[in-house]
């Protein structure tokens, strides 16, 4: 993927408690409340609704095991695609660089909040490598199955965490991310998703083990920091409501993204 080392001007401090970092470390995610203003949050709307209007439309970037089907999704790393169930069916994704390509989506991801929370969580050199935005259109929300980030975006030593904002009065009623708390310290991957790029394709490598699903209802505008093994999953949006968020991923410095070289693009994402 494309990424560079966040850097930022705050002095040494902490934004986060001890309490939230605690939280964190044991329960494998944390809230933190009132992160994001009305405004930034309208403007982040508004830049989300000019994305959609004009970027082309891709399919799922989960189904290109087909060779050939994955040039859409390593394309993403250098243009802004938006990515559906099908020609005529409503974005459901708009990524993987908008913290590189899109100015509002840019200063959120290289905030200093979001450097300081960062920091607070132990990196010591956080870099942004991955930024899209989920959206859930009303009863067309893709379900997104219980899954752990590491699957997707590995690292060697596991360094990444995730970030995720809520655009949207998020609930249980219209597809929100659900957790399931702890279970950082002892679930294994199942799968591993890889990226071939002679081929052009996708694969899930086979891991073992499925942990049980639960939830975690996060409200409007509050960043959930959510440790790379932490299962998580969102259902598809069972009422009319729709629910966009935004997500951020980072990793902690020193730690080896494979197959990532001068292309871009990661051989496994």
């Amino acid at each position: 993927w494309h990424w560079r080392e966040m850097t930022s001007e705050l002095e040494a401090g902490r934004h986060l408690t001890d309490q939230q970092v605690s939280l964190y470390l044991r329960d494998g995610y944390v809230v933190v409340k009132k992160h994001l203003s009305e405004k930034v949050v309208n403007g982040l709307i508004k830049s989300l609704k000019a994305l959609e209007a004009k970027v082309p439309l891709k399919q799922s970037p989960f189904k290109s095991q087909v060779k050939g089907s994955a040039k859409p999704l390593i394309e993403s790393a250098h243009q802004v695609v938006g990515f559906s169930a099908g020609p005529k069916a409503p974005i459901q994704q708009i990524g993987h660089n908008l913290h590189g390509l899109v100015p509002e989506f840019e200063r959120l991801c290289y905030h200093d909040d979001v450097y300081a929370v960062a920091r607070d969580l132990g990196v010591v050199k956080p870099a942004i490598v991955q930024s899209k935005v989920v959206c859930k259109p009303a009863r067309h929300g893709w379900k997104v199955p219980i899954h752990s980030d590491e699957q997707y975006i590995y690292t060697d030593p596991l360094s990444g965490f995730g970030l995720w904002w809520a655009l949207d009065r998020c609930t249980t009623q219209n597809g929100c991310l659900q957790v399931l708390p702890r279970s950082h310290t002892k679930y294994k991957m199942r799968t591993r998703f890889e990226c071939d790029h002679n081929d052009l394709k996708t694969n899930f490598k086979p891991f073992s083990q499925t942990p049980t699903k639960t939830h975690k209802p996060q409200p409007s505008s509050n960043p959930t920091s959510e440790h790379a093994s932490t299962p998580n999953h969102s259902p598809k949006p069972p009422s009319k409501l729709k629910h966009p968020s935004c997500r951020a991923q980072n990793k902690k410095n020193g730690a080896h993204v494979p197959g990532v070289g001068p292309r871009g693009g990661g051989e496994e994402l």
